[in-house]
């Protein structure tokens, strides 16, 4: 027998949250295997089993979903935002131990290593990631640095994350891939604390 059609238009109340992560997942998925360019919303579609017309239901077009997909990446999330409205003095540690904390488990970490890769190989996705991390972390960042020139010292924050980031689980530098997230904090913050609020 035939198998029965897709149905189309917006799901069910209880099933938009899945279709919406299904979607991003996928997305995801093919955004890190084929780049921007070789990503389509209908091989997304298909990827998450879900109707075409849904995945516009729920994103108006690719950079849309494209800037999704690192917002579920868990760049910029609550955790982010309280450490941010936390005090001066323990935010460098603070970012630095969500951050590390959130990489070591496995899903978020590969997702995040596999959008850096496609990102430094696709001027368009290294495009819309710029956008998104200047728009979504440098003027978080930007707006509590003390001092002169914040946008530049929120920049040098950034190129510290992502640095760390790559050496640490792209390239798995050692003894960097190994050491400790107690460690790393107590080495790299200072430094840190030092871009956003030293003279």
């Amino acid at each position: 027998m035939p198998e029965p059609a897709r149905r189309r238009g917006r799901p069910r109340a209880g099933a938009q949250t899945d279709a919406r992560e299904a979607i991003l997942r996928a997305a995801g998925e093919e955004f890190a295997e084929n780049g921007y360019d070789g990503t389509s919303l209908r091989a997304i579609a298909r990827r998450a089993s879900v109707d075409p017309a849904l995945v516009h239901h729920y994103f108006e077009d690719k950079p849309a979903l494209f800037h999704a997909v690192l917002s579920a990446s868990g760049v910029v999330d609550s955790a982010f935002l309280a450490v941010l409205d936390g005090p001066r003095e323990s935010l460098a540690r603070g970012y630095l131990r969500y951050a590390l904390t959130l990489y070591e488990q496995p899903a978020p970490r590969e997702q995040m290593t596999a959008l850096v890769r496609a990102a430094v190989g696709t001027t368009e996705m290294a495009h819309l990631s710029q956008i998104f991390v200047d728009g979504e972390v440098n003027a978080r960042f930007a707006a509590i640095a003390a001092g002169p020139d914040p946008a530049l010292r929120a920049g040098l924050v950034s190129t510290q994350l992502l640095g760390l980031f790559v050496a640490r689980y792209v390239f798995e530098i050692e003894p960097l891939a190994s050491a400790s997230v107690d460690d790393l904090v107590e080495l790299v913050a200072p430094t840190i604390e030092r871009y956003l609020f030293g003279e």
